[in-house]
């Protein structure tokens, strides 16, 4: 799986390649608490496939 931060406006800011084979709740709770770490980020929007 990748994970992108980006902007309101589209511009990416950063990413992550996560392991496969992970619960998706597991590794969405453990990638939002690091992006509060690197990030000031007032929401998130997951889109997944």
């Amino acid at each position: 799986m990748i994970g992108l931060l980006m902007t309101r406006e589209g511009a990416p800011i950063a990413h992550q390649v996560f392991l496969g084979n992970t619960a998706d709740i597991t590794m969405f709770r453990d990638a939002i608490a690091d992006l509060g770490k690197q990030f000031t980020v007032c929401c998130v929007v997951v889109v997944v496939e």
